[in-house]
């Protein structure tokens, strides 16, 4: 279960932003296919940005894997 309070935390913060300038450009668009569609549901139902959320969700599993 996610605590809503610290990722609304976690999303005011600049870790979603690019460290500099030049990791600005090296950035690439992803499609991720098969999300339940009440998943989705349920991120717009409590206002959360699919992308964003997607994106966090993948940044935390690279930190938590040592891999970042």
């Amino acid at each position: 279960m996610i605590n809503e309070n610290e990722f609304n935390k976690i999303i005011k913060t600049s870790l979603l932003k690019q460290n500099n300038e030049s990791d600005e450009s090296d950035v690439t668009r992803i499609n991720i296919y098969n999300i339940p569609k009440h998943w989705i549901k349920l991120l717009k139902d409590n206002k959360f940005s699919s992308s964003n959320y997607c994106k966090q969700a993948l940044f935390e599993k690279l930190q938590r894997d040592k891999l970042l």
